[in-house]
């Protein structure tokens, strides 16, 4: 297993499927997503929002960077409250 301190530090983390971080725990400096961090003023999405989903599978969290269509592919997990951001 590789490990490092990847895009958010702190806290352990390794490469899994399709090549993404996956946190073994969820850093401090994080905080409940919703979806108005990935959209600006004009309700345009914002590509490059560095955050993490909680898997309903693992209980890990997966790192992901935003881009068109984030908000639609990932409602369940805002939704649900499993979608965190850089406080």
């Amino acid at each position: 297993m590789t490990t490092t301190t990847a895009v958010l530090p702190e806290v352990e983390v390794y490469k899994g499927h399709f090549d993404r971080w996956i946190y073994k725990t969820l850093p401090t400096n994080m905080r409940v997503a919703k979806s108005t961090d990935f959209v600006d003023a004009r309700g345009v999405e914002i590509a490059g929002v560095h955050f993490l989903v909680h898997s309903y599978y693992s209980n890990h969290y997966e790192h992901h960077i935003s881009a068109p269509g984030v908000v639609d592919k990932f409602r369940p997990w805002i939704e649900d409250n499993r979608c965190y951001v850089l406080a």
